[in-house]
């Protein structure tokens, strides 16, 4: 069946072919239909466009291509391997496969060995390979089929150079030691695929992988798919060749903007010119809306807190006029507390255990609610009086070479507070230890919780001392949560979902016998509880904070640039590192990231421009970014 291509210049004309198009399919009350979009936020955006025109838009699933591939890996049954495949499952299975291949390769074993002065190395180079042999699925399934089945060469048949002539070897370790094959999970995919009977259609999608445009090929093999796709951009450019029939869509493109550039100093003043601009940009026009006004910042995070700041509505008189502006929330999820307390607690081990940062520890919410430690005032008040400095005990004190020295510990100084208690004051009844004198009768409750959870913490520290797999590990962490975390009703959803994230990694390496020290599974925890990730919430008549590449082609009448810098536009190259020479099958990030930046200024009628000019603290000349040049 045709792969037909429709390209027009403006996002309404190819809107309106869009909504001609699912309107033909006549789709009954348990009709259904798909669009594949570029983003989440797109789909909420379209979703939205399309029902203004058609009415309604029950039946029709917007999804990404990551989701297609997913939902298509569930129908195909190979949902589990693929995610083994992206997931933790094939970290641990390269950081087995290093070990293993490692010792005939004598530069891939100089990197593998660790001397002991950085623990996480391990992990950190398996986490990159990983890494590396993904995108080589992504970029140049061939390969990965060649060395899958015992090839040695690179791409064409070309020797692969000294340095990398371990990586064949590693990938067919790492495929056999997680149990999946790659290509086999695209093959199953690619059936059901060409088994799926749903009308299909894409819409401004403009970068897709090698398995993402074979999928589309699939669906498009006994039914016809329609790409709908911006003229001049690379959307355009990778479907055209794909097509069998091109509709050239009515409607001339939007005009360049009207562009105003405004230098500034460092990051948070930036953030202040902008809520001017916008400010003033309201004021002179009262038919804008927030609606009508993007903010494109490459790397929102970096701003999250700065921009939730400056436009964080108020109703005190004297604030600023922005502050009553719409400003979509920039600040990412939060990650569970829980989490983060868990990985707090694995870090223990190998901290110093000073009296600040353990009081800080003891008086989280999810500890100090067990252990009723509600007087903040009180318990470092009692902490500082027993003479606490640092280290739960002398063994912890061994890793610094002081394991004689007992003194100023959290032992010694709750063995203090207890003699204290115990004795009259100056009193040592044959103890050979002072009491200490700041402690009073109604601290006894303070005094028995802070040295049960001490006795506990060191417990866990013996406990975790120890390499184990990592459903040993899962057992470790939930022993400590009993012992140590108590959470009142409303907040234990962060049980709910530290159990569910632990389960998680327990069942993906059920048999998986790799072992991980302390250090490795807590950055493993760290990595999975502390991914900044954001709502999307585009559509909601806010004004949209969007980073490079979200809603591409969406036309706004004011597009404002924030925190365009050398080190993110055009950024590094990208490529993983040790990755081969795929020559034109690896596409340039830096392009890439210049062609969004270019998109979502040619999208605008005005453009506002704020970018660093002077340093925050000389006031000197700075160098300009080098993309606002481009522009």
């Amino acid at each position: 069946m045709p792969l037909t291509l429709a390209r027009g210049a403006r996002r309404s004309a190819l809107l309106d072919h869009l909504v001609e198009h699912l309107d033909g399919l006549a789709l009954g009350p348990f009709g259904s239909a798909r669009v594949i979009v570029a983003t989440r936020e797109t789909a909420r955006v379209t979703s939205q466009e399309v029902s203004s025109r058609l009415g309604i838009s029950a039946g029709i699933a917007y999804v990404t291509p990551a989701e297609l591939m997913r939902s298509l890996a569930d129908v195909a049954g190979v949902g589990a391997d693929r995610s083994r495949w992206l997931g933790t499952p094939l970290d641990m299975a390269v950081q087995a496969a290093l070990a293993e291949v490692a010792a005939a390769h004598p530069l891939l074993r100089a990197a593998w060995e660790s001397d002991g002065s950085r623990p996480g190395r391990r992990r950190a180079t398996a986490v990159r390979l990983a890494r590396l042999l993904r995108s080589y699925v992504d970029l140049a399934p061939e390969l990965v089929s060649s060395w899958l089945d015992g090839g040695e060469d690179g791409p064409g048949g070309v020797a692969l150079p000294e340095a990398a002539r371990w990586q064949p070897a590693l990938l067919r370790a790492a495929v056999a030691a997680v149990e999946v094959d790659p290509l086999e999970t695209l093959g199953a995919v690619l059936d059901a695929a060409r088994r799926d009977p749903t009308p299909t259609l894409l819409l401004g999608v403009d970068h897709l992988t090698v398995p993402d445009m074979r999928v589309l090929g699939a669906l498009a093999q006994d039914r016809p798919v329609t790409l709908v796709q911006k003229s001049g951009t690379a959307g355009e450019r990778w479907a055209l060749p794909l097509s069998t029939r091109t509709v050239d869509l009515p409607g001339a493109p939007l005009p360049p903007p009207v562009v105003a550039v405004h230098d500034s100093h460092g990051e948070a003043r930036q953030v202040e010119v902008l809520r001017d601009e916008l400010t003033r940009a309201f004021a002179d026009d009262p038919t804008l809306e927030p609606r009508d006004v993007a903010i494109v910042c490459p790397q929102p995070e970096r701003y999250a807190a700065l921009l939730d700041a400056a436009f964080s509505p108020g109703d005190a008189s004297g604030l600023h006029p922005g502050r009553q502006l719409r400003v979509q929330q920039v600040g990412g999820v939060e990650p569970n507390p829980l989490v983060l307390l868990l990985v707090d607690l694995l870090r223990l081990g190998s901290s110093r255990a000073t009296a600040s940062g353990l009081v800080e520890l003891l008086l989280r919410p999810a500890i100090a609610h067990r252990w009723r430690l509600t007087d903040r005032h009180t318990v470092v008040e009692l902490v500082s009086g027993a003479g606490i400095r640092w280290g739960l005990d002398s063994a912890q004190r061994s890793q610094c070479g002081l394991a004689d020295v007992a003194q100023n510990t959290w032992r010694r100084g709750l063995d203090r507070l207890l003699v204290g208690l115990a004795v009259a004051p100056g009193d040592d009844a044959g103890l050979g230890l002072s009491g200490a004198e700041v402690v009073a009768a109604p601290d006894m409750d303070t005094v028995g919780s802070l040295c049960e959870i001490v006795s506990r913490l060191r417990h866990l520290i013996a406990a975790t001392s120890d390499a184990a797999t990592i459903p040993a590990w899962v057992r470790r962490c939930r022993a400590a949560l009993d012992s140590l975390v108590g959470l009142p009703r409303a907040d234990e959803w962060q049980q709910v979902a530290t159990a569910r994230l632990l389960t998680r990694l327990e069942t993906d390496h059920a048999a998986d016998l790799t072992q991980l020290t302390r250090h490795e599974f807590t950055l493993l925890l760290a990595d999975l509880g502390t991914t900044y990730r954001r709502r999307a919430a585009a559509g909601n008549g806010s004004l949209a904070v969007l980073s490079l590449g979200e809603l591409p082609h969406v036309e706004f009448r004011l597009v404002a640039l924030l925190g365009v810098t050398d080190d993110v536009v055009p950024g590094r190259t990208g490529l993983p590192a040790d990755c081969v020479d795929l020559g034109d099958a690896a596409p340039d990030p830096r392009i890439r990231r210049r062609d969004q930046l270019l998109e979502h200024a040619l999208c605008a009628e005005r453009l506002l421009i704020v970018r660093q000019a002077r340093s925050q603290r000389t006031n000197d000349k700075v160098a300009l970014p080098v993309a606002i040049s481009w522009l």
